[in-house]
Order: structure tokens, then C-alpha cells, then sequence
């Protein structure tokens, strides 16, 4: 049975402590002497060795303070017994050990303690005056809660602490340095109300002596003290049902101090709370040692694309011949896609070129259906696009292939080269894909010239490199810019590259290292910053890896060698040689600033933590392909370095501005020199990791992990269940459409901060297509913002932007539609009019398209307003829901449009909720009547008006409509409103 987990990371911040449902890995810990008081239990595990004299050399080694990363010279330890000492060590410090009261877990690195008395638990600190603690009182529905009766049994095994409340429900602990972990497991739904009337709630009181304040948006727990001074918080809340879907959650003050609310009306249990598990373990089909699979890996929503550039097949194009091994190292990508919870192999891409060597798969991207793959070591002298591939006379001078996928088909659409090959260039050893722009690393190229557009010609300057920026227009592909460093030099310059947006960013291969940051304007690209580390040194190799999404960058520096453990520790400790770090900068405006220096939290020398690094939104992970422990999964024992270079990846979260590490993911199957982290990559709530080194024989999905019979043949772990934003991504109304103020107004809000991309189309003849009498002969559309000003204005679709709007994919279907793409909108409101054209009238529907929906901006509300009509003419909105769940309030206005002068309004309307497949989810005539008017009220959005409607509900992922009528056939103007609920 799946556990219902609840788990909470307490650690130190500066003077207080943060408590996050997330396990967040603590800093340093302090102290040594735990161990030795009780070291026998883990010397048993010594052999034949003499365990008192093992337990001497241990007391003088701990004396000396030489602390536990690594075996102390001359400590006479094998480093077997090393670790094994060090292992047991860290169990005994954090052991459950029995007290008056119950138990009690010390924890010396967080400094402080936890006393557990079979109720709730209660932690101090060892210096302070406060206490903090819950006490889980009831769970269940409102009005039908049931009481979390005291522990009928407590078991404590080494550091993990149970609490058996009943058959239904358990509560554990684990205590261990990273923190206290919190879990508990509702084995069945709780009787109550059917589902959709009520969440299901979990009441806590609060111990201790500091208050709750409940943020407005009920995404964490602030507890203050009595002078108002955050001492802990309680934050990222993130609830997974049986089927691995996501359900929304949020906090609210109870009576006795703080309630979780869970929506799991759609959920099958038992529902997990805060997981993060490995969802696939993923192999070639033609699996063979040496392919090095997993060297590249990238995802994008449901797709993954994986890299095995010494693949050895000569196929060329789309799921060619496997089998036929005589091109060696010719290198191969893979398509996978997901379906559920449950992934397969969709494509097995190869160049359509293929030849021994070229390495096709070094690196990889995907945006949407399209697939970018490279090829350092391709060998023809063509330029530019589509050229002459037969021509070998350029060796390694590099290549990259684009693929589209239409449905489920895959087709090579482009054959790019830069504009000066070179042979030795590299061209395509870093690839990255965002919309219709891909920008391509060549490491090697030679050229003296700085900054963009400069002269390709003088190769004077080996191995100083370049980028390449090309653009889609329709299908075809043009090179748009040619990026050099600002500093020139031998510094492999775009040895790494990626792009958000109009934002690009590419790092370089060079000693103390760096990134720079291109922004296009129209299509103009600039160098808006060059980054560095704050502390950059000679060999840190700042820069060989980079990512951005929005406003954001991360960059690695995979040798960079402090010691230091989390997040902005000491910089200036370089006693852990090529340990690694990984640095995050933010833009304000124009201007970029280090916001956090990013480390792992049992830092050693050699990790080489910030060899590859991704971003997407608030959350980033880092690989660290070095690192020795041998734990599985995730969240595991990080002290046990019996697994030399077995690797890691780290997932760190950021809250405003402050970053904590989330988790800590190791292999499934975690083997000695398999170097998983090697490759990272992150969309949603969904991280994909490779691990080029991995040595199993297994093909396809979650195959036989134990057989090691194909040396570095590579593979690729997924992990689903990150906390994801829901987003709402497209609207879309339907209503009549008439003259002066009665048109039909589309309205939408981005936010909270970042750009987003926006395609609005109006189609009337499309609707006559599909059965629909009356409909709009020839509509035009007018895209406004917040403060009216008119942005674009279009009647007919192909006038303007012809070639970017069919790159979409959503051009109307008549050339009398209208249509406008607008990339780049600021956060705002937004407003969309539909009229029809010299001032006819009939049916017309308008839609906003999302265009980016991997950026950090979202929709965060939308509306529209029109003729409410009778029959097929009432009004008719749908929006689509994204990444996960949302929680949504619908209203229907009416009686509040007459404040804002608007005349002839529905005097009260009466809103239905249909699901995709047409199904009625609920209905609502005036809100004030319906069982969900706490709800209503509560969520700061009730309606002005009694007579108004509102529904509360937890969409899933994919369509929702929303149809607006009027009580007993009235008709009118209306509004109705979708916003995103936390």
C-alpha cells in the first residue's frame, strides 16, 4: 500500500528555524561526541577487526577534530571501517531513545530536540526561549471529523518513530540530520459527504509558545513569536492520490491553530502528501555497453528525449535499423513519452547522415513537438541550412538536426550548420530550444571576433567559440545571430547554452570561467550581462554548465572546491577539491544579480556538484556526477560513500527569494562509477536524470536494473512529483456578438511576475462549419492592456504575422478570421474585443492561447463578457488546465456590470460547469444558496450579487466549460470569470 506522507524538514536559518513539508537538507552538523558514547553497536559491523582498538584510533581521530568527510590520513582505517564507523555514528546521534514523557530524538546538528509523547511532538532548541510542536487532533470532512485518538501503540526502531492511531491512520517520524520528517497514512476515505462537497481536512493544534499567520493565498504557515518575529515556517504543501495525479492543498486557520485542506474529490487512495518518487527507470531499446546513453537528456510536459552519442547503428532518419552495428560511436536520441503515470519509446531519432563518429546525441533539447539534436563531430563543410551532408572534408566540424512530431510521427525538418564551418568547431556540442528559436554551441570555432555579428573569417583564435541563434519561420529555418564572448580568448565559448524566451545565455570552458546573457529585441540580440562567480578562481570552471528560464539563470561550476554544505555558506573554504558548486542570478529590468550560491548538503571533494544544472521556474536541479553514496531513491542515508562516482542530483526550491534544497535523488539501482547526474533536466513537476555510465543490460521501461553486463552502456531515471504550479493556459468564449458595447471582451491577467507568449484568434465562419447558424460573417479583433491602449488590431489573419501564426499550429481555418500573436507580454491585465466588421453581428467565438507555457508568468485569471442569447445563443467558456490540478472559483456576473455603466445586463444568471467529456460537474443559480457559500466566502471572490452564481471546484488537467444562461430564458449581458485558487 502507497503511504499518506506528511513530511516536515526542520533546519536552522540564521537565529531561527524553518519547518517545510518538503525534507530540506540542513547544513553542517556540530559535535562528535554522541558516538563515542555508544559506539559499540557500530564497531559490530567491523569483522574480524579488533574493535576496541578500532574505537581508540576513532576517539583520537574525533580529538583532533578531523571531521567525517573523508578518511583522516594515518587514522590506520581501512576506509571500509571508515565508513562503516561513520555510518553508525550517524544513526546513534540520531536514534530515538526513550524518556520519561515517551521518546526523545536530539538532533545536534539542527540543534535542537524533539520529545514525542504518543500525541503530537514538541521540538526546543538548545538555545532560545521558544517551543514549537502539532498535535494531530481530527481528521475527516467538516461535520463529520473524527478524532485522532492518542498512540495505542508508539514503535521506535533505530532513528524512526511510529504512532498507531487506528486501523485507518498511522503518523510517523524519522529523525536525521537533515531534519525531522512527518509523515501519516489515511488508509481509506473517511466517511462523510460524496465527493466534490467538501475537503477532507487534517486539524492540528498548535504546542509551544509561538502563533500561526496563515499567508493570504494559504500556501504556508508563518509562527511568530510574541514580537511578531517569524520563527518558523511551514510551507510547500503537495498531495499526490494513488494514481500519482496531483491534488490541490492549502492551510487555514482552524480553531485550535491550523488546518491542512486537501480537495481530493477526484482522488483514489490511499493519497500521498508531499511525495517525490522515481517514475520510470529508462533504457535504450537497442541497449548495448558502451552507447553511453543518458549523456544528454531534456524534457518538455509528457516528452523526454535522451542522448546516446556512441550509439553504433548506421540507420539513418526515423526508427531505423537498430541492430546494424558498423557506424561505432554514429550516436542516436530516443523519444519517450507519458502516458498516465506510465512512459514509452516513441522515436529512435538518427541523423540523416549518420556516420562513424559524429557523436549524434552529444546533446539534445525539445520545446513543444520540436527536437533538437547535436553532433560535434559531424564532418561536412556545408554552411547554413540544409547544405551538401555528403561532404566529409571538415572533420568535427559539428552539425544539428531538428526534428517535429506531428501527432506521434516524427520527421527531420532542418540539417543546420554554421554559417563559417570549420573543421574542428564542435559545432552542436551544446544545443537549446525555446518556441521557434534554437540557439547551437560551437566550442571550438576560431574566429577573434567579439560580441554579435562579428567577422566569422579570422581564425586567429582557436578554440575561442561561438553560438549560433537560427529561427523558424513557418518551416523554414534561418541563422539570425552569430554570439562571441565580449572577452576574447581561448575559452570555448559555448561549451553550454540555453534560452528563455528572447533571453540566451552561454557559458564557456575556461579556467576561472563565466556566462553571458544575449537579449533580442525584435531581431536584434545584444549582450545584456556577463556573469561570474562570487568567488571566482582559477580552475573552478565556472560556466561549462547553464539555464534559465525567465528571469532566472543557474550556472555550475563543477570545480569550484569549498566545503561548505546548503545554501550561501563559506565561499572562501577551499579544502574540498572539486566539490562543485552551482550559483543562481536574477534579472531586475536590465540588471542581473547573484541571488544564491548553491551547494550540496554533504558537499566532498571530487562531487563535482554543478556538472550539469536546470531550471524551471522556481525549482532547479543539480547533478554531481562525483558523488560516493550508495543510496537509492530519494531522501536516502548520504553518509555512506561506499559508491565511488555512483553520482547524485540535487532538487532545490526557491520561496521569494530564498532557496532550500528539497531533495536529494539518487539511482534506483545506484552503482560505482555510474555518474548519475551526469545530465539533468526538469519541466513541471517531472525531473529526468541520466546517468551515461550505468552499466545494465536491460532495454526499454523499468527493465532488469541488476544485470551489469553492458559496461557504460547508460541510462535515465524519472522523478515525478515535484511541487508544480497549476496553471490555467487557454480560454476560449462563445457568445453573440453584437454593436457597441455588447461585442464580446475576452479578458485575461498574467502574472505574478514574467513575460508570457499570447495568440488570440476570432473565428465566425469556423462555427458555420461546424453546424452553427447565425455566426459572424467577418470578425475583427483588438488586443488592448491594462490601461486600453490598443497593442495590435487584425481583420483577416494572413495580413499580418502569416508565417509566425502558422507555426503555431492554430491559424483560423478561413482567411476572413482574425488572429494576433504577441510574444513578450509583461505581467498585467489584458483585454481581447471581438466585434464583427462595418458593424454585423451573429455567433463568433474568441480564444487566447498560452504560447509559453513553460515560462514563469501564468494566466491567472480570465473572463469574458457578452450577449447572454437563449438557446444554442447562451454564452459558452472553456478554459484548459496545465502542469497539474487547479482549484478554481467560476462566477457568473450580471447585476455588478450596471456600476460599470453597462446596460441591458442578465438580471441573474445561472452558471453550469461541464467536464471534457461534455459531463455535468455542478451547477449554481445564486451563490449564496449554495453548500459551497463558506467556501465562497472565504475565497475573496464571492459575487457582488445574490442574484450571481459562483462555483468552487478542483479541475483536473485538460478541458472545462462554463456555460453562462439566464434564469427562466432571460437574456443580457454577462460576465464570467475563472481564477486560480491556491
Amino acid at each position: 500500500m502507497k503511504n499518506s506522507r506528511l513530511r516536515s524538514g526542520l533546519f536552522p536559518a540564521g537565529g531561527s528555524m524553518v519547518v517545510s513539508l518538503l525534507l530540506i537538507a540542513a547544513g553542517s552538523s556540530a559535535g562528535t561526541n554522541g558516538f563515542l558514547k555508544n559506539v559499540s553497536t557500530g564497531l559490530a559491523v567491523l569483522g574480524g577487526q579488533n574493535a576496541a582498538g578500532l574505537y581508540d584510533r576513532a576517539l583520537a581521530v574525533m580529538a583532533s577534530d578531523c571531521g567525517w568527510k573523508a578518511e583522516p590520513a594515518n587514522s590506520g582505517l581501512t576506509t571500509a571501517d571508515w565508513n562503516s564507523i561513520r555510518a553508525a555514528r550517524e544513526a546513534q546521534r540520531h536514534a530515538m531513545i526513550v524518556s520519561a514523557r515517551g521518546y526523545r530524538a536530539p538532533n545536534p546538528g539542527q540543534k535542537w530536540e524533539t520529545e514525542f509523547d504518543g500525541g503530537g511532538f514538541l521540538t526546543q532548541p538548545e538555545q532560545g526561549d521558544w517551543r514549537w510542536g502539532l498535535e494531530l487532533r481530527t481528521y475527516g470532512f467538516p461535520g463529520h471529523e473524527q478524532t485522532a485518538t492518542k498512540a495505542h501503540a508508539t514503535k521506535a526502531e533505530g532513528r524512526r518513530l511510529t504512532y498507531e492511531r487506528g486501523t485507518d491512520l498511522s503518523e510517523w517520524f524519522v529523525n536525521d540530520r537533515s531534519g525531522l520528517e512527518h509523515g501519516f497514512t489515511v488508509a481509506k476515505r473517511p466517511n462523510g459527504p460524496e465527493r466534490n462537497k467538501a475537503p477532507l481536512q487534517f486539524a492540528f493544534s498548535v504546542l509551544g509558545n509561538l502563533r500561526p499567520v496563515i499567508a493570504s493565498d494559504g500556501s504556508e504557515v508563518r509562527f511568530v513569536n510574541e514580537s511578531g518575529v517569524a520563527i518558523v515556517t511551514y510551507n510547500k504543501l503537495e498531495v499526490l492520490d494513488a494514481d500519482g495525479r496531483s491534488l490541490p492543498a492549502h492551510f487555514v486557520a482552524g480553531t485550535e491553530g491550523l488546518i491542512v485542506s486537501v480537495a481530493e474529490s477526484t482522488a483514489r487512495y490511499p493519497i500521498t502528501v508531499d511525495p517525490i518518487a522515481q517514475q520510470a527507470y529508462v533504457k535504450a531499446s537497442n541497449t548495448d555497453a558502451g552507447d553511453l546513453f543518458g549523456s544528454s537528456i531534456a524534457i518538455f510536459g509528457d516528452t523526454v528525449v535522451v542522448g546516446a552519442p556512441n550509439e553504433n547503428s548506421a540507420a539513418t532518419g526515423i526508427n531505423g535499423n537498430q541492430s546494424n552495428n558498423s557506424a561505432v560511436n554514429a550516436g542516436a536520441a530516443y523519444v519517450f513519452v507519458r502516458n498516465g503515470s506510465s512512459w514509452s519509446q516513441q522515436a529512435y531519432l538518427k541523423a540523416s547522415n549518420t556516420g562513424a563518429g559524429d557523436l549524434f546525441g552529444i546533446s539534445v533539447a525539445i520545446s513543444g513537438d520540436t527536437v533538437v539534436v547535436g553532433a560535434q563531430l559531424e564532418a561536412s563543410a556545408a554552411t547554413g541550412i540544409n547544405g551538401n551532408q555528403s561532404d566529409n572534408s571538415a572533420p568535427d566540424a559539428g552539425a544539428a538536426y531538428v526534428f517535429v512530431r506531428n501527432g506521434a510521427t516524427w520527421t527531420q525538418q532542418a540539417y543546420l550548420k554554421a554559417s563559417n564551418t570549420d573543421a574542428n568547431d564542435v559545432f552542436g556540442r551544446s544545443v537549446a530550444i525555446s518556441g521557434n528559436t534554437i540557439v547551437v554551441g560551437a566550442s571550438g570555432e576560431a574566429s577573434a571576433a567579439t560580441g554579435v555579428n562579428g567577422v566569422q573569417s579570422d581564425n586567429s583564435a582557436p578554440g575561442a567559440g561561438a553560438a549560433y541563434v537560427f529561427v523558424r519561420d513557418g518551416n523554414t529555418w534561418t541563422q539570425q545571430a552569430y554570439l562571441k564572448a565580449s572577452q576574447a580568448g581561448p575559452a570555448a565559448f559555448g561549451f553550454d547554452v540555453a534560452i528563455s524566451g528572447d533571453t540566451a545565455v552561454v557559458g564557456e570552458e575556461e579556467s576561472s570561467g563565466a556566462a553571458y546573457v544575449f537579449v533580442r529585441s525584435g531581431t536584434t540580440w545584444t549582450q545584456q550581462a556577463l556573469l561570474t562567480a562570487s568567488n571566482a578562481e582559477a580552475g573552478d570552471f565556472f560556466g561549462m554548465a547553464v539555464a534559465i528560464s525567465g528571469n532566472t539563470s543557474v550556472v555550475g561550476a563543477q570545480h569550484e572546491a569549498s566545503a561548505a554544505t546548503g545554501i550561501n555558506g563559506n565561499q572562501s573554504d577551499n579544502s574540498a577539491t572539486d566539490a562543485g558548486a552551482a550559483y543562481v542570478f536574477v534579472r531586475n529590468g536590465t540588471t542581473w544579480m547573484q541571488q544564491a550560491y548553491l551547494k550540496g548538503s554533504n558537499t566532498e571533494a571530487f562531487d563535482r556538484f554543478g556538472v550539469r544544472v536546470a531550471i524551471s521556474g522556481d525549482t532547479a536541479v543539480v547533478g554531481a556526477i562525483g558523488e560516493d553514496s550508495s543510496a537509492t531513491g530519494v531522501n536516502g542515508d548520504e553518509s555512506d560513500n561506499t559508491s565511488s562516482f555512483a553520482g547524485a542530483a540535487y532538487v532545490f526550491f526557491r520561496s521569494g527569494s530564498t532557496w532550500t534544497e528539497q531533495a536529494y535523488l539518487k539511482a534506483s539501482n545506484t552503482g560505482a562509477f555510474d555518474e548519475f547526474g551526469y545530465s539533468v533536466a526538469i519541466s513541471g513537476d517531472t525531473v529526468a536524470i541520466g546517468a551515461w555510465d550505468e552499466g545494465s543490460a536491460a532495454t526499454g521501461i523499468n527493465g532488469d536494473q541488476s544485470d551489469n553486463s553492458a559496461g557504460t552502456a547508460g541510462a535515465a531515471y524519472i522523478f515525478a512529483g515535484l511541487p508544480a504550479t497549476a496553471a490555467i493556459q487557454n480560454i476560449s468564449a462563445r457568445a453573440q456578438v453584437l454593436t457597441g458595447g455588447n461585442v464580446l471582451i475576452g479578458g485575461f491577467i498574467i502574472g505574478p511576475t514574467g513575460n508570457k507568449d499570447v495568440l488570440v484568434r476570432g473565428l465566425g465562419p469556423t462555427l458555420g462549419d461546424l453546424g452553427i447558424t447565425g455566426f459572424l460573417p467577418d470578425p475583427t479583433l483588438d488586443l488592448r492592456n491594462g490601461n486600453q491602449t490598443q497593442i495590435a488590431i487584425n481583420d483577416n489573419w494572413k495580413d499580418t504575422q502569416q508565417a509566425a501564426i502558422q507555426a503555431t499550429g492554430k491559424a483560423p481555418p478561413h482567411d476572413s478570421e482574425p488572429a494576433i500573436l504577441q510574444t513578450g507580454l509583461a505581467s498585467g491585465n489584458y483585454t481581447a474585443i471581438l466585434a464583427g466588421k462595418n458593424s454585423t453581428t451573429g455567433v463568433g467565438l474568441l480564444e487566447i492561447y498560452d504560447q509559453s507555457p513553460a515560462s514563469t508568468a501564468q494566466l491567472t485569471n480570465i473572463s469574458s463578457r457578452g450577449m447572454v442569447g437563449t438557446n444554442t445563443n447562451v454564452m459558452i467558456a472553456g478554459f484548459i488546465t496545465a502542469v497539474a490540478e487547479n482549484r478554481v472559483i467560476v462566477r457568473a456576473l450580471g447585476p455588478t456590470l450596471i456600476q460599470f455603466g453597462v446596460t441591458g445586463v442578465l438580471t441573474d444568471p445561472v452558471l453550469g460547469l461541464f467536464d471534457a467529456n461534455g459531463n455535468a460537474v455542478a451547477a449554481n443559480d445564486n451563490w449564496q444558496q449554495s453548500s459551497q457559500v463558506s467556501e465562497i466566502q472565504n475565497s475573496g471572490f464571492a459575487p457582488p450579487s445574490a442574484a450571481e452564481s459562483a462555483i468552487i471546484s478542483i479541475r483536473p488537467l485538460g478541458n472545462t466549460t462554463a456555460v453562462v444562461s439566464g434564469k427562466n430564458g432571460t437574456t443580457g449581458v454577462a460576465l464570467v470569470e475563472v481564477y486560480k485558487l491556491p
